[in-house]
């Protein structure tokens, strides 16, 4: 979700149950959504349009693992916020070095 917000400004509609995993594939081409996802309206802006997508992506998995493995919820918020840190890092760079200065510092507020 930060990529589209940062790039266009908007948060595509990212439901869990319209994601598709392919294992035998290498990202970015192992996520897909089959057509194209419709815009958020959601309130709270285009930082809580990011938050909410992620959130509803990250809480089953979250209670997936506890359920499976004993876990500390704070390592899996932090492993989570090293994620977005990184795809963060990765974004930022790739908007500067193509000339997409705005981009990049919607990015980074936007995290």
């Amino acid at each position: 979700a930060l990529g589209p917000a940062a790039l266009s400004g908007r948060v595509p509609h990212l439901r869990p149950d319209r994601l598709w995993w392919n294992p035998g594939r290498v990202a970015p081409d192992d996520l897909w959504w089959p057509g194209a996802p419709h815009v958020m309206g959601e309130p709270g802006g285009l930082a809580g349009q990011v938050g909410t997508a992620a959130f509803v992506h990250l809480m089953p998995l979250h209670h997936a693992i506890g359920r499976a493995y004993r876990v500390s919820e704070r390592l899996l918020w932090g492993n989570a916020a090293s994620a977005l840190a990184g795809s963060l890092r990765v974004l930022h760079d790739w908007c500067r070095a193509h000339g997409r200065a705005e981009a990049a510092d919607r990015a980074t507020e936007l995290a």
